[in-house]
């Protein structure tokens, strides 16, 4: 079981199916959520509402970047959100577990419109995300072009299948972030990260049908 922690902004479809399956994965435990972004009250309000709604007990909530003794519960991060916590905690000297990141748009992917950069995960926080490219010691990355093979179309999901190895392809690769929070391959002075390169797009989907099933069942 893999005690499982999730920064997310909670404000979207993607951010709630992530939280379901991440609910009805047997292989997951969630031991806290924190929340990031501009409204970080709003979204732990809303967090703790979702689990309310759904009749289940709600993990350690924190509004904004969690307490590092109660991260030291999880075995791993899934990041939904700008990496603005994870940057925060990696500036004040705490290391972190092993770590996702879902909403990354490479630099190479020229059909992005400079707004769709923008409003990434990235994108939003660039600063952010360059220290934790930077700094973190084990990370994964999930390009947003492999998330939209999916017919679901939802990145957080897939980077939860992708943290526990399930139905894709991970290759090591030097990593760095552009200014503007686009994600380069292969730079020279990059720092060397894993990303996900490929996804069984018709597995992963019936993985997530089933996962959302199953939420259902409590």
């Amino acid at each position: 079981m893999l005690r499982l922690w999730i920064d997310t902004q909670f404000n979207s479809s993607d951010d709630v199916g992530t939280l379901r399956y991440a609910i009805a994965h047997p292989g997951v435990e969630i031991v806290g959520i924190s929340t990031v972004g501009s409204e970080v009250a709003t979204a732990a309000t809303a967090v703790r509402e979702f689990f309310e709604n759904a009749n289940r007990a709600a993990p350690l909530i924190y509004a904004g970047p969690p307490d590092p003794r109660a991260l030291d519960m999880a075995e791993a991060i899934l990041a939904i959100g700008p990496l603005t916590n994870l940057a925060m905690l990696l500036r004040a000297g705490i290391a972190l577990v092993p770590t996702v990141v879902t909403g990354v748009i490479l630099a190479s992917d020229g059909s992005r419109t400079a707004s769709d950069v923008a409003n990434s995960n990235f994108g939003i926080d660039p600063l952010s995300a360059a220290v934790v490219v930077a700094e973190a010691t084990d990370l994964l990355l999930t390009p947003t072009h492999i998330c939209e093979t999916i017919a679901a179309r939802m990145q957080g999901p897939l980077a939860l299948l992708a943290l526990l190895g399930e139905l894709v392809q991970i290759e090591k690769r030097s990593l760095a972030v552009t200014v503007e929070g686009l994600l380069v391959i292969d730079d020279r002075d990059g720092v060397e990260h894993d990303l996900v390169v490929w996804a069984d797009a018709a597995a992963a989907q019936r993985r997530m049908d089933h996962l959302n099933a199953d939420f259902g069942v409590a």
